[in-house]
């Protein structure tokens, strides 16, 4: 980032300070300074080796303890409207780990089965459209290993953000080759827009009143919800370089357009929530602590995982879940619509940690180092 950043992140800081007092209020205290002086020097460093966001928002919670925030940048380029640590983003495909925990929660009251063939819950005309659509589980689609293709890839979104696809997205999918070999790990959002179909079909609800009424509200995720397109105020404005956009008339190779209000409807499932860092921790830390799946269940997220078969940012995926660094954390990231996001938990210590750079593609370069800093500092 530049200097000109460097010098509103001290801004921030203040402003984190005044957000840390109210939070001491609430009882939740800010870390001891030993703490808070590790994780500003690591996160700089790391925001150091990923520049180019306009905004950067980080998040690093101990239940029960302490809530720390990082925020430098802008939030919104053309009011020049600072970043905050509680602004709504793009989650992008975070949703995945909702979507999967709704799927988890209808198996373990015995609604649906890990093993059920997808045909049971989808038509029959549709199965027989799709691919590989008899042999396909809703095992298949939480680990990415159904074949599918990404439908993002023909959807021509970025050439058309304002497209609704939501009464489209599951023919386009039925038209689609494989794109792997049924059974490898190939990620694709795909299996999750089926799976949103197969909670809505399995629950009798709309797949967006269910997260309301399973997830959203028994958690009071106020700043969380289902829709193709953002609403309300205090957004986190997310861009794309127009340099990598197909219809891109700039010869300005560091001109940012504004993706924030494309419609993410060919994301049902995959990449449909909006959010902000602290119910994204709120939600990841109940999930984690039993509150909405027995423990057994929160446990099968990650106790049988599969390799991808081409190198990605992450180990190993299980259940709507990535394992990073070999274990060294679990969660999920979610790059679209002009964000790259993180969420985890730092394996085997009660460290939750969120990031949302409002710039799509950022390779988040040295997040074992960083993550690493982070456990080391909180211990």
């Amino acid at each position: 980032m530049s200097i000109r950043n460097t010098t509103r992140t001290v801004i921030v800081f203040k402003l984190a300070f005044l957000f840390t007092t109210l939070l001491k209020a609430q009882s939740i205290s800010f870390p001891p300074a030993s703490i808070s002086a590790n994780l500003t020097h690591a996160s700089t460093e790391f925001i150091k080796k990923n520049s180019g966001s306009p905004g950067v928002i980080i998040r690093i919670y101990k239940p029960g303890n302490w809530d720390w925030t990082f925020v430098s940048g802008t939030g919104n380029i053309s009011s020049n409207t600072p970043a905050t640590p509680d602004m709504v983003f793009r989650i992008a495909s975070i949703s995945k780990l909702f979507c999967a925990t709704a799927v988890l929660q209808l198996a373990s009251k015995g609604i649906i089965s890990l093993d059920d063939k997808i045909g049971l819950w989808l038509s029959k005309e549709y199965i027989e459209k799709l691919k590989n659509g008899d042999q396909i589980t809703i095992r298949n689609l939480l680990q990415h290993t159904s074949g599918l293709y990404e439908p993002q890839a023909t959807t021509n979104f970025l050439q058309n953000p304002s497209k609704d696809y939501s009464t489209s997205i599951l023919s386009i999918i039925s038209n689609q080759e494989l794109s792997f070999t049924y059974g490898a790990h190939h990620y694709s959002g795909a299996n999750y827009n089926l799976l949103a179909e197969i909670v809505k079909i399995a629950s009798g609800m709309t797949y967006k009143d269910y997260l309301a009424k399973h997830i959203f509200k028994p958690l009071g995720l106020n700043n969380t919800y289902v829709d193709a397109l953002p609403s309300g105020s205090g957004y986190f404005h997310g861009y794309i370089p127009c340099a990598v956009l197909p219809n891109c008339k700039s010869d300005d190779t560091n001109l940012l357009v504004d993706y924030s209000h494309a419609n993410m409807s060919w994301g049902a499932g995959s990449a449909d929530i909006s959010s902000n860092t602290k119910d994204l921790i709120s939600f990841y830390a109940a999930l984690k602590g039993g509150k909405l799946l027995p423990g057994a269940w929160v446990d099968s997220m990650t106790t049988k995982p599969v390799k991808p078969a081409h190198k990605q940012m992450y180990s190993n995926y299980g259940y709507g879940t990535m394992i990073f660094e070999d274990g060294l954390a679990t969660g999920h990231t979610g790059n679209a619509a002009g964000y790259t996001n993180f969420l985890c938990q730092i394996a085997g210590k009660d460290i939750y940690v969120c990031i949302s750079m409002n710039r799509y593609f950022i390779p988040f370069s040295g997040l074992k180092d960083y993550l690493s800093a982070i456990k080391h500092s909180c211990y």
